[in-house]
């Protein structure tokens, strides 16, 4: 049945013009559509054929569209600088740069801070252009600029990063603009745990000398940038091959992946191995659609996800191989590089899983905040030691066997060293060295573990052992002392409730244990007795909020030190998510976006996204 035009505009008998631009708006901004789309006769067209009245409001310049949004964008920011003003913890701020498809040298930076409703909120509140050299002391002028902007100087926490050079410098110079009587920013400054368990990984693969392996492949690359030539292209394969099966692995998939006749020549392997699992009826455990994965040295987990990936699709890259055997024959993988391949996923698969769980959004207090850094890196270096040791007593018996076989043959038998151990013990190094330096920012990652109630003292006595232990009394002693000069002393000049006498004398009555066997008579110490205390199970605590614990059920004096420690983020994943968004938003119509425009954007729709404008009127409700 055909629908007349003014039969559909009775249905839309009255229109909200401020909702019709504020719908307009989001749409445009969350959807990252052009601002030219409104300018479309086509979807002019739509929209007039459902409510003709809009025809006097509906704008016909894409340049009023990007007025709106900036207009709205700026009420935004006012709002949620509000938010900031309000929030429960410590605003800390998580940073770092990149370089966009448009050629701009970016500084991503991430606002995280607890709402009043009790919940960790993440806002992307900069996205600047950087002038000039990426040193720390530039670094930090934009910093400084938007905490100025922000107007929370006087609640600035930790800052988060990677393990550069120049965020040590920036966060210093912060540090010194706003906090000057801080002797050691050790308590300011968080290194991005995502980082750290990457350049393990990464260690565990390529070896020790990773970093040099990397810069060797970025001369290559430089030395054609003009398009790689054959020579450049056998000199990176070389270098890649040295690094045995995972090298190896890694030239094959750049090889399939090159051009779309290869491409198209795996997927018919794939295919060709599905239809043979297929008629013997068995289960197929992958898709005819699965590609190899290319790994990419920017992107956490990508060599792990490129073997598992390839693992899972064996038989068609075999079958790939022969068919291509005289372009592929120097990285022909043997049956005990595929065993290795596998013992490779098997250990980094503890890897993935922690970083995987730290990329949570942590809005309750778990899966993305500092108090897992500590039991993250013990876990792993567990696991590490765990594994090397079991392959240390393999080599040992191997070696008794071989002693034995030389007294009975006479002959000298080669000794042979499984090559994961020296995987395992890179690894292991690469763990200790930033386990070591979480020494130096007890303030940060000791202190949330304290304070995490599943967690205190008692798990520190139960995991530093043996020569950790004198480290104990040292690292309490510093957290005590951090808490007593930023808190304790902010609770003791503040205004008191003036109590009846009567009940003072009573409460000195009620605590008094003089005649108690072993009682000390020292003063009572709500650190002591938190960190000391009893851990709750973690059942009690993993699906609920741990910040809401803390004013529930928490020591009331130690209340805020907990939350501004809860709430500091493990990671830096947030800027990388927001650097994703950007790349998706600056596309090759769009490349002339200024970073001005770019910022607005990007932060509004993360503002959005995440609904934290709308707590801003929660916030005023309560």
């Amino acid at each position: 049945m055909r629908i007349e035009g003014q039969n559909i505009a009775a249905l839309v008998a009255v229109v909200n013009i401020d909702r019709f631009r504020e719908l307009l708006i989001r749409w445009t901004v969350q959807s990252q559509i052009p601002f030219t789309a409104i300018e479309n006769e086509g979807f002019r067209d739509i929209l007039l054929l459902l409510q003709p009245s809009l025809d006097r409001y509906l704008i016909k310049s894409h340049h009023t569209l990007g007025q709106w949004i900036r207009d709205d964008y700026e009420g935004a920011r006012l709002r949620l600088k509000s938010l900031l003003s309000q929030s429960r913890s410590q605003v800390h701020l998580s940073f770092d740069a990149w370089t966009s498809p448009n050629c701009k040298a970016i500084l991503g930076i991430v606002a995280h801070f607890l709402a009043p409703n009790l919940r960790l909120y993440h806002a992307l509140v900069g996205f600047k252009e950087i002038r000039g050299a990426h040193d720390g002391e530039n670094l930090a002028e934009y910093l400084i600029e938007l905490i100025q902007e922000l107007g929370i100087e006087d609640k600035i926490g930790v800052f988060v990063g990677d393990n550069a050079g120049n965020i040590d410098t920036a966060v210093a110079a912060v540090v010194r603009q706003f906090r000057p009587s801080e002797v050691s920013v050790n308590a300011r400054r968080s290194r991005c745990l995502g980082h750290i368990i990457n350049l393990a990984a990464k260690a565990f693969i390529f070896g020790s000398d990773v970093e040099a392996f990397k810069d060797d492949i970025a001369m290559i690359a430089s030395d054609s940038r003009l398009g790689i030539g054959e020579t450049d292209l056998i000199r990176e394969q070389q270098k890649w091959r040295s690094r045995g099966p995972v090298g190896k692995l890694h030239n094959i998939v750049v090889y399939i992946r090159a051009t779309t006749q290869r491409r198209q020549a795996f997927e018919r392997s794939v295919n060709h191995v599905a239809s043979e699992i297929r008629a013997r009826g068995e289960e197929l455990n992958f898709t005819s659609e699965m590609m190899v994965i290319l790994d990419v040295a920017t992107r956490w987990n990508s060599s792990y996800q490129s073997i598992q990936r390839c693992l899972l699709l064996k038989r068609p890259i075999q079958l790939f191989l022969f068919d291509f055997r005289s372009e592929l024959e120097n990285d022909w993988l043997k049956e005990e590089d595929w065993e290795q391949l596998r013992a490779i996923t098997a250990a980094l698969g503890p890897f993935h899983l922690v970083t995987k769980r730290l990329e949570g959004e942590a809005s309750t207090g778990s899966h993305g905040v500092i108090w897992e850094a500590l039991p993250i890196l013990d876990h792993l270096m567990s696991h590490v030691e765990d594994k090397k040791a079991e392959l240390e007593a393999q080599e040992q018996e191997a070696a008794e066997a071989e002693a034995i076989r030389t007294r009975q043959d006479g002959q000298r038998h080669r000794r042979r060293i499984n090559p994961l151990s020296i995987c395992y013990q890179n690894a292991w190094q690469v763990l200790q060295k930033y386990n070591t330096k979480t020494d130096q920012n007890h303030e940060i990652y000791a202190a949330a573990t304290l304070l995490n109630p599943c967690m205190r003292k008692r798990w520190f006595i139960k995991k530093w052992t043996g020569d950790a232990v004198g480290y104990i009394d040292e690292m309490v002693a510093k957290n005590r002392r951090h808490w007593e000069v930023n808190y304790k002393e902010n609770l003791q000049n503040q205004p008191q409730t003036a109590s009846d006498p009567q009940d003072e004398v009573f409460d000195d009555w009620l605590v008094n244990d003089s005649d108690i066997e072993g009682s000390t008579h020292s003063e009572y110490d709500e650190f002591s007795e938190f960190i000391d205390g009893s851990r709750l199970p973690p059942r009690d605590w993993r699906k609920s909020n741990l910040f809401a614990w803390w004013v529930s059920s928490g020591v009331p004096a130690l209340q805020q030190w907990a939350l501004d420690s809860l709430s500091v983020p493990a990671m830096s994943a947030e800027v990388e998510r927001c650097f994703s968004k950007a790349r998706r938003l600056v596309t090759f119509d769009r490349n002339r976006l200024t970073t001005g425009t770019m910022e607005v954007l990007l932060c509004y729709k993360h503002w959005l996204d995440s609904g934290i404008l709308e707590l801003v009127d929660e916030a005023r409700q309560q």
